[in-house]
């Protein structure tokens, strides 16, 4: 029936745009990834264990940082449930008349968790000199 295919291209589209968030998740990831690789001393370094034991503290951090990153990546998805609740609630109630509000909030509230990670994290890879 017409409206099972409606159904069906709705999830589509649900699929779609979390697909894009996985993929953004996981290229900035990747990115961080190779950048803590790159910065492993090199054998060959005539000051290889000096820079080794660096490297092992920054690795040590990371672990922290990590761990710190994961919390927020599920704590903002479980916002997002909680945001999308909000808005279902003001669309069907409301018309909708809170919605810019409602995700204006969510968005503050969403940089400075990120930024303060984020910040966090490109601090100790920037203060790294091996």
């Amino acid at each position: 029936s017409n409206n099972t295919d409606k159904s069906n291209e709705l999830d589509v589209f649900v699929d779609e745009m979390f697909n894009n968030l996985e993929k953004t998740l996981l290229s900035n990831s990747n990115d961080l990834r190779q950048r803590i690789k790159q910065i492993r001393p090199d054998p060959n370094d005539p000051r290889y264990n000096d820079k080794m034991i660096i490297y092992k503290e920054l690795l040590e951090q990371m672990i922290v940082l990590n761990q710190k990153l994961q919390n927020v990546i599920s704590e903002t998805l479980d916002e997002f449930d909680t945001v999308i609740e909000q808005l279902w609630n003001d669309i069907s109630t409301n018309h909708g008349n809170n919605i810019n509000r409602l995700l204006e909030e969510h968005e503050n509230n969403l940089n400075q968790k990120w930024m303060n990670n984020i910040k966090e994290i490109e601090i100790k890879l920037n203060s790294i000199k091996i």
